[in-house]
């Protein structure tokens, strides 16, 4: 009987999710912010950015970073909570993620409404899915419009397809370890360099080329590697180094993915290192928002530059012109 109740406490909160989850929210909201400043359409108009956008010889792009740590710490946390009961695991994805997610999109609908005097034209069918968190989804895949698309970002309805396979995966995992690793890795490859070209180009969106992000951080929880920080870091570095080196024969997805699985392990060990009780629970609260933040950051973001002229923020109000300023040219001098 006390064995049964231990089962069903809850488990303990993993210091290192917190700070990784803070770090992946950054790097989203940043380069967020960097596109909306810069007057993306495609590419970087306007030199506003705060920081830079890509790193690794411009293969990886700080948004990428973002989104594939959000990925591989959504199957760790996944993998550490979940207890085999498929119903309540889903009872407890919609409670965690849509009653925030309803009130962020009612905010920006009723403002957005009331700002523009009206909305965009959509069909019914079309507005369904932002309830049901898809939108924005499948508007960046281009299967439907922008129009009622508001918040979530397109990695949400990704996160949300991630979930309908997530026990299924966890059972294959559990089970059958290496016949299930090869065949992610087999279908990975596969699809990486055998889908038709419109497909390569949408990979890092596509729901099912993101198992492999949350396979890494399963296995990750499974053998137990939070509590091996420098194990951890060793096997992330592992993973990088091979990829780094023949990083002209693999694709931008594949190098990014390798990268964070590094990046995972540096952000482990950085956690263990944290031994202030103050600074641990600022980064639990900080952590704790980041779902708040992530749903409407970029809707934010876009409505505070309104009405600024994005071509003339270089000379006036641009960190990188100021640091560009202040900072001598060593070169010259």
């Amino acid at each position: 009987m006390q064995i049964a109740v231990q089962h069903q406490k809850k488990k303990g909160r993993i210091a290192c999710f917190d700070l990784i989850r803070v770090f992946s929210c950054l790097c989203v909201m940043v380069v967020h912010f960097n596109a909306t400043v810069s007057g993306w359409n495609g590419t970087f108009v306007y030199p506003n950015s705060i920081m830079p956008n890509f790193f690794v010889h411009g293969r990886i792009y700080l948004g990428d970073i973002g989104v594939s740590l959000f990925f591989i710490l959504s199957g760790a946390t996944l993998m550490y909570t979940y207890r085999g009961k498929v119903l309540l695991f889903f009872r407890k994805r919609i409670r965690n993620l849509f009653p925030m997610f309803y009130i962020a999109y009612f905010v920006a609908f009723v403002y957005d409404f009331l700002f523009c005097k009206g909305m965009s034209g959509g069909s019914l069918w079309q507005w369904l899915l932002s309830p049901l968190g898809m939108d924005g989804y499948l508007a960046t895949l281009g299967v439907v419009g922008y129009q009622y698309y508001k918040v979530g970002e397109w990695f949400l309805g990704c996160l949300l397809l991630l979930y309908t396979v997530f026990p299924l995966y966890h059972e294959c995992l559990v089970k059958r370890e290496i016949p299930t690793i090869a065949i992610t890795l087999l279908l990975y490859v596969l699809l990486t360099n055998f889908s038709p070209p419109v497909l390569i180009s949408r990979n890092s969106i596509l729901f099912y080329m993101r198992i492999p992000d949350m396979m890494l951080s399963m296995l990750f929880v499974k053998h137990k590697l939070y509590e091996k920080p420098v194990v951890s870091l060793t096997i992330g570095a592992g993973l990088f180094l091979p990829a780094y080196i023949f990083r002209n024969s693999l694709d931008d997805l594949t190098l990014c993915v390798a990268f964070c699985a590094m990046l995972f392990g540096l952000l482990t060990c950085i956690s263990h290192v944290i031994r202030s009780n103050i600074l641990q629970l600022w980064i639990k609260k900080l952590a704790d928002l980041t779902l708040p933040v992530f749903l409407v950051h970029h809707w934010l973001s876009y409505h505070l530059v309104r009405g600024f002229s994005l071509e003339s923020l270089p000379p006036q109000g641009s960190l990188h012109d100021l640091h560009r300023v202040t900072v001598p040219d060593t070169a010259a001098v």
